[in-house]
């Protein structure tokens, strides 16, 4: 879904809905495994997505797990992914309720897209 709405532009929102629009996402790296020969490398790695959507129903949590399967191969000297494949395992979607940092109002900052992000103010200020 993310890579249809990356080629046509549409970041954020999914392709097959013109309704639904994605507006967090956070991606989670984990239990790494390489298998490296030579010039060419096996990779296994699992992932814990989050995708915070806005839908005609309200918003909604959706949480999934599965593990990317990489073949990297060594080109001029740099290793690239030369095959990706999405193992998808489980999901979970569900409406959203009170959200952590609404319990506490003025107390965390709230993460947002660049240049939103507090980060960036932060960067802009060097």
């Amino acid at each position: 879904m993310a890579v249809a709405a990356l080629e046509t532009g549409g970041w954020g929102t999914d392709p097959t809905s013109p309704v639904d629009t994605l507006r967090r996402t956070r991606h989670s790296l984990a239990n790494i495994m390489i298998d490296r020969h030579g010039d060419t490398a096996v990779v296994e790695s699992h992932v814990l997505a989050y995708h915070e959507w806005e839908m005609a129903s309200g918003t909604h949590d959706e949480i999934v797990g599965g593990r990317y399967i990489d073949r990297f191969e060594r080109r001029d000297g740099a290793w690239k992914i030369a095959d990706r494949r999405c193992v998808f395992e489980w999901s979970r979607l569900e409406r959203c309720t009170v959200r952590f940092f609404e319990r506490m109002p003025g107390r965390y900052t709230r993460g947002a897209h660049a240049p939103d992000d507090y980060l960036y103010t932060l960067l802009a200020a060097r």
